[in-house]
């Protein structure tokens, strides 16, 4: 085989590898997933008006999330269908650059493919990419900028800088947190460049994205275009949630949380390394052995307290919630308690928390004691400072807010064992039950939400109106956002994050049990691999 043949190779296998996730998976599902309702209103109102509009409930800055679909709309029309494929392009092209990076990291082909199919198997990844949310277009910008910012640290070239720039813009442009991204690489170069080309490789990572998000800025402004949420829940909300007294005690179980939850995506990656890990242990200075314990035994202290009150994996609401454990199938029915029985044994979960916060020790052991400090590594610490700080104290946190970190954890895990025995086979069984595992969430996750959509359909079709039916969080946003928001200003309503609320009149809901002044109509069984307990719901009709 040719130089040429030997790097195609891996790059096809990577794309082959995912073509056969997306079939098993399947993304034709035509119906909101999540949040996404709220970003396909905005490609759909940009379509028909030429008019970029976000939602009151907004937060997200969606630009590049909305061209981009729109782009993918307009040449095959507007479904969910299709922006979900559009958002599948990107999750490849996002595995492509992560499996690039790691080339330009010097990693060898190996550690680069099983650190790809470790981001690929993630849950998380999975989930978000069968979803036309803006995490995996800003993961794809943010990639994008570390490669070429890696390749401008590299070769001093400026060029290179202004392209990773550019990235950088087109991520603020999508989430608003992707511009510090930049910020990191500036403190790099300004670290590590000749003082001949200091000013320049800085400010080329720097000025584009500062520019862009002034302009963006000044816009808003100017076009009444700064939504309820950017100023109420971006904003306000989070300035009260930094004053909070309890904050150090709030973010000190956010890290923990995160710290966990992302070693348990790490895991197959771990595997890689972790049979050799015992023979290699490093004789850590006295500094850093301080450092590392004290990190540690804060960090295996805030888990044992979470445990004592019962709290384990998963920490975070979104995709294993969503994708089965804990759906919003009613907004007036989850409201009420009414919660769907838990899929998996709690002794999984407790097993499954105490392998993952053991690993998360090891991955801080790792960081602390035995990374290697390089200007390209350098950078990546950076980055995942510079991302986790307004993370960490935004008000809201959602397990797909740790999206960007997996890739970005998975490089120091690379790193930090680069020079320890590969156990190949050992993290391929780690990966194929990964997979497995977010296979499974997937079938569940579509076989509730197809029933769901497809019932709450045949109940309108049969002439109940929209606002006499809780269908879940993504019909009501769909169906009922725009009337909604109609009544708030005819009648000078306060803003809230859930408007329908005003103009729901649920005669009729879907629930996972049944619920005080109501009866059961009909018990809707889907199909899901968890087993007959978990895999039935209820259409409710009000006494």
């Amino acid at each position: 085989m040719g130089r040429v043949g030997a790097r195609l190779i891996y790059p096809a296998l990577i794309l082959l590898a995912f073509a056969a996730l997306v079939v098993v998976v399947n993304p034709f599902h035509d119906f909101p997933v999540q949040d996404d309702w709220d970003y396909a209103r905005t490609v759909s109102i940009l379509l028909r008006t030429g008019a970029f509009e976000r939602s009151q409930i907004a937060q997200a800055s969606e630009i590049t999330s909305a061209l981009w679909g729109a782009l993918f709309a307009a040449l095959f029309g507007f479904s969910f269908n299709v922006l979900r494929i559009s958002t599948l392009v990107l999750s490849a092209n996002a595995l492509l650059i992560c499996f690039a990076i790691l080339g330009e990291l010097g990693f060898d082909h190996t550690r680069r493919l099983l650190g790809v199919l470790t981001l690929l198997v993630a849950p998380l990844f999975v989930f978000l990419s069968f979803t036309f949310m803006t995490d995996v277009p800003m993961l794809c910008c943010l990639l994008g900028a570390t490669y070429f910012y890696l390749r401008a640290l590299r070769t001093m070239d400026a060029r290179l800088a202004v392209a990773a720039s550019i990235c950088v813009a087109l991520a603020f442009l999508t989430r608003q947190v992707g511009i510090v991204v930049a910020f990191a690489a500036a403190l790099t170069f300004a670290l590590h460049a000749p003082p001949a080309k200091r000013l320049a490789l800085t400010s080329a990572s720097i000025a584009l994205p500062c520019m862009v998000a002034l302009a963006y800025l000044l816009w808003l402004t100017s076009s009444n275009g700064v939504t309820w949420a950017n100023s109420q829940m971006t904003v306000r909300d989070t300035l009260a949630f930094i004053a909070d007294p309890q904050l150090p005690a709030t973010v000190l179980r956010r890290i923990a949380a995160d710290l966990t939850t992302i070693a348990f995506y790490l895991a197959p990656l771990a595997l890689l390394v972790l049979p050799a890990f015992v023979h290699t242990l490093k004789r850590p200075t006295r500094t850093r052995l301080i450092v590392g314990a004290v990190l540690a035994t804060t960090y295996v202290a805030t888990i044992a307290r979470l445990a004592l009150r019962g709290e384990w994996l998963p920490y975070l609401t979104d995709a294993f919630t969503r994708a089965g454990l804990r759906p919003y199938l009613g907004y007036f029915a989850y409201a009420q308690g009414s919660f769907r029985a838990e899929i998996l044994p709690l002794g999984l979960w407790i097993a499954l928390t105490v392998s993952a916060s053991a690993l998360g020790c090891w991955l801080l052991w790792l960081l602390i004691i035995q990374a290697k400090h390089s200007p390209a590594m350098g950078f990546v610490y950076l980055t995942l400072l510079a991302l986790a700080l307004p993370t960490l104290l935004f008000r809201e946190f959602y397990e797909r807010f740790l999206l960007p970190f997996i890739p970005l954890a998975i490089i120091v895990l690379l790193d930090a064992t680069r020079d320890m025995r590969l156990s190949p086979r050992v993290a391929l069984v780690g990966v194929a039950a990964m997979l497995l595992f977010a296979l499974l969430l997937m079938k569940d996750y579509w076989g509730w939400m197809d029933a769901r959509w497809s019932v709450a359909q045949q109940i309108v079709s049969e002439g109940v109106p929209l606002e006499k039916l809780d269908a879940g969080y993504e019909w009501d946003g769909w169906m009922l956002y725009d009337k909604s928001i109609q009544r708030i200003e005819r009648e000078h309503l306060p803003m809230q994050i859930t408007p329908w609320a005003y103009v729901i009149d649920p005669e009729f809901l879907f629930a996972f049990t049944p619920l005080p002044s109501y009866h059961v109509v009909r018990a809707i069984t889907f199909d899901s691999p968890f087993g007959a307990r978990a895999n039935r719901f209820y259409v409710l009709q009000r006494d």
